[in-house]
């Protein structure tokens, strides 16, 4: 599984470290995570516009799996090993894991909600 990271860098996406790159918050009644994703890109814009607001962030609410998901990355696991994690925990539910798990750390990159080490 490769992904193009850059004009020319090549990488697997199984042997890349995803890394935070946003706050988030594990909800008490649930146990569920909630990413907490700014409202504006612009520093600008946050310096005068967010004390404005009730709530700063936009929530992303993540079912079991991708919390499963969020809490293995670490900064030091690879997703291969997140993979098998999730697969362990699992099982038949999150297969094709490695296509399952590719799309999601895609997509929270493509989001900037992790980056990749």
């Amino acid at each position: 599984m490769n992904i193009k990271s850059g004009n020319t860098d090549n990488r697997n996406l199984l042997e890349i470290i995803p890394v935070k790159n946003i706050d988030w918050e594990i909800q008490p009644d649930s146990g569920l995570v909630h990413l907490k994703q700014p409202k504006f890109k612009s520093a600008l814009l946050r310096k005068y516009l967010l004390p404005l607001l009730p709530d700063p962030y936009f929530r992303i609410k993540l079912d079991e799996v991708g919390t499963f998901v969020w809490l293995e990355i670490d900064g030091k696991k690879t997703t291969r090993m997140i993979a098998q994690a999730t697969e362990k925990k699992f099982g038949e539910r999150v297969n094709p894991v490695h296509d399952r798990l590719g799309k999601f750390i895609r997509s929270l990159k493509q989001s900037r909600l992790i980056e990749y080490q």
